[in-house]
């Protein structure tokens, strides 16, 4: 069998090196004449290792948690389901997650279950705990499909749909820390108001928290501001009157960053209900009412570049918020439009206004060989994304798309088909970089698995939620079917061997001359040295309060441009993808930012 014996050569160098030494022990030397001397005792044996063969590399792809909607004895459904988007999940100082899901809690009748706040260890065993339960009748609002923000105080910050007694049933904005669970108010009158928020707000570096609105019954899609010191809301800032359903993103330029799913602007900057959608962005010193910008019309029907060069058509109903990636241009998908008709991811730059379509989501036929025969199968890359992008330690963008995969049929097990939605795909998790070039589907979701000997389900179908990026290099992120209770919903982790960072906390952002800087990661207590700067060019040490394993302060001793914090330790130096910036001085002298 001298194939075998090649093929097991190349598998297992080792044991082959091991076998030849066993034959010439066993044949023994010869003399010059020829003659064969005895062989050894076999007493004389050297005893010969076994090779070891390292363990296989755990899935990339990991359940974390199954949420539970099952109604107990009590008739409580205690753990929550149902994620939904955006559903942001924030790293909090400990290293946990945190998050909501609009459904379920620990409540019993009179009062009725609104959704849960909970928080999930990034390490196995994944510790899972629900810390908060929304109730309908009560102040606090229910059903939020938010998700969290964390400001600078390490307070978390979220939404409620429905409920909140000081908006009359409009959604209610709410702060979760220290402190306990707060609502802010006067929120939304669901007349011109606005009211019925799906997305979380942001603390901006003025100290103030903005956000949006979904709905209302006279102005829908509004833009709020709340302070968290006085816990008072101004609403609205300026009204849409169309779906907003993601979080606004703050700009190193001083300005707040969103998308509207339908609307258009004409050149005068006049904002139109018809359209397919708009990316617009809002100053941040703005007092009262503020009048947005818009820096693109969505239109399905138009011809833009594209990455590759030559026009193709432009996607629409935007749902996912932008980000700002490392190069300062923004980058974002659509649920819709686009040459394939199932969304784009784009590219626009906020200075020049300069747009392009990196991917045009598609379903295409390719074929494969198994068993000596060939294949064709129909596949999905991705559809109707309802989440925005983040951006790995190695320049790639990472997001999800709500459905595709593989279509159809298995063809007798050999393609992984989403057995709850075959003919749509159970959802993907792809990679892209900010060229458009080296696209790629990392993982189908929608994958069997076996729950218990007489039960199977998926480990997670139909991703909504933003993903995540820890800053120990893993992403995460919820998908709104699947797992092994009763398809109530999926936390996932995925490892896509990015490397572990830092993260300032309120991200990149101006401080002043003096103040402390959040610093969130992992290892804290093995610290040698914190610089401003990257590794390799170190503008100096800072003063470092170290509070915990998973949280810093340092304290900023000098005027700077853009700036980011490296944190040196035993295993190398961890560096924060976001700036800071001081300040002009002075009012009127022009920013070194």
């Amino acid at each position: 069998m001298p194939l075998e014996r090649n093929n097991c050569a190349k598998q297992m160098p080792g044991l082959m090196v091991a076998i030849v030494a066993v034959a010439a022990l066993s044949v023994g030397p010869s003399t010059s004449q020829g003659q064969v001397l005895a062989p050894r005792s076999p007493q004389t044996l050297p005893t010969l290792p076994h090779p070891v063969l390292p363990p296989p590399p755990p899935p990339p792809y990991t359940l974390i948690h199954n949420f539970d909607c099952t109604l107990y004895a009590t008739g409580a459904a205690a753990d929550g389901c149902s994620p939904d988007g955006p559903g942001y999940l924030a790293q909090g100082r400990d290293g946990n997650l945190y998050g909501t899901v609009p459904s379920g809690g620990n409540l019993t009748y009179p009062k009725y279950d609104g959704g849960t706040i909970f928080s999930i260890g990034p390490n196995s065993p994944f510790p899972f705990a629900v810390i908060y339960t929304l109730g309908f009748n009560a102040t606090d609002g229910m059903a939020s499909h938010s998700g969290l923000t964390m400001g600078m105080d390490g307070v978390f910050y979220g939404t409620a749909e429905h409920g909140g007694a000081a908006s009359g049933g409009n959604g209610s904005v709410f702060s979760f820390g220290g402190n306990g669970f707060t609502t802010l108010s006067p929120a939304f009158s669901g007349g011109l108001g606005g009211g019925y928020p799906w997305a979380p707000p942001i603390e901006a570096p003025d100290g103030n928290l903005y956000g949006v609105t979904n709905g209302g019954s006279t102005q829908k899609g509004v833009i709020y501001r709340c302070s968290p010191t006085t816990s008072q809301c101004v609403s609205p800032l300026y009204a849409f009157n169309v779906n907003v359903t993601d979080a606004l993103v703050f700009g190193f330029d001083g300005y707040l960053y969103g998308t509207t799913q339908a609307g258009s602007a004409n050149a005068q900057g006049a904002f139109s209900t018809i359209g397919g959608g708009t990316v617009f962005r809002i100053p941040l010193t703005a007092a009262g009412t503020v009048q947005p910008t818009f820096l693109h019309n969505f239109d399905p029907n138009a011809m833009v570049p594209s990455a590759a060069g030559g026009q193709v058509l432009d996607g629409s109903v935007p749902k996912g918020s932008v980000m700002i990636a490392s190069d300062g241009n923004l980058y974002g998908t659509t649920s819709g439009g686009g040459s394939g008709g199932q969304g784009v991811i784009y590219q626009l730059n906020p200075s020049s206004g300069a747009y392009r379509v990196l991917h045009a989501f598609s379903t295409y036929t390719t074929t494969f060989t198994a068993n000596q025969q060939q294949y064709s199968a129909k596949v999905s890359d991705g559809s109707g994304s309802e989440s925005g992008l983040v951006q790995g330690s190695d320049g790639f963008l990472y997001g999800v798309a709500t459905t595709g995969g593989p279509l159809g049929g298995s063809l007798g097990g050999l393609v992984p088909v989403c057995t709850y939605s075959p003919n749509t795909g159970c959802g993907t998790l792809f990679k892209i970089d900010t060229s458009g070039n080296n696209f790629a589907v990392i993982y189908s979701f929608g994958q069997v698995i076996q729950c218990s000997p007489t039960v199977t389900s998926d480990n997670g179908s139909f991703p909504v939620s933003t993903p995540t990026l820890h800053t120990n290099g893993k992403i995460y992120g919820m998908t709104t079917r699947g797992g092994c209770r009763d398809n109530y919903g999926a936390l996932y982790s995925f490892d896509a061997g990015l490397k572990p960072f830092v993260s300032i906390v309120g991200g990149s952002r101006w401080v002043n001359v003096g103040s402390k800087v959040g610093v969130i990661g992992q290892g804290f207590n093995s610290t040698t040295g914190v610089f401003l700067g990257n590794s390799t060019t170190p503008l100096g040490k800072l003063s470092v309060q170290i509070f915990s394993d998973t949280y810093m302060e340092v304290s900023v001793p000098q005027l700077l441009g853009r700036t980011h914090i490296s944190v040196q330790m035993p295993s190398g130096t961890l560096t924060s993808p976001q700036f800071i910036c001081t300040p002009p001085p002075a009012p009127g002298l022009a920013s070194i930012c």
